[in-house]
């Protein structure tokens, strides 16, 4: 996937199930950035439009059950911030609107999916 602006391209690596039938996790990396990319990350992700930030899902723990958090890259000032913490679940779908609002969808065995902005 490639930024908005075209600057920088993520790059996914050794993305598995974590269980049978699940979703896929792995590491990525961002060309064109030196940002620490370090974790277990879903494939849903998105670039805000002026290609400052990058949502995605990072998986924290399996144990008893999935527990994934939904983070934002800030690749201006190269931090990460939690900007979601579903425990249990997974966090998926993520858009972010013009008004530089993100939203996204987050699923768990007990509530479904819910539409989260």
């Amino acid at each position: 996937m490639t930024s908005p602006d075209g600057r920088m391209e993520v790059v996914k690596s050794y993305y598995i199930e974590i269980r049978m039938g699940s979703p896929v996790f792995g590491g990525f990396s961002i060309r064109g950035t030196d940002m620490d990319t370090s974790g277990r990350f879903g494939e849903a992700m998105a670039f805000s439009c002026d290609s400052r930030y990058l949502a995605m899902e990072e998986l924290i723990s399996v144990d008893p059950g999935p527990h994934a958090q939904a983070v934002i890259f800030d690749l201006e000032q190269k931090r990460k911030l939690v900007v979601y913490d579903q425990n249990p679940g997974f966090v998926r779908g993520f858009r972010w609107l013009p008004d530089g609002t993100l939203t996204f969808r987050t699923w768990s065995l007990s509530d479904g999916e819910i539409d989260r902005t």
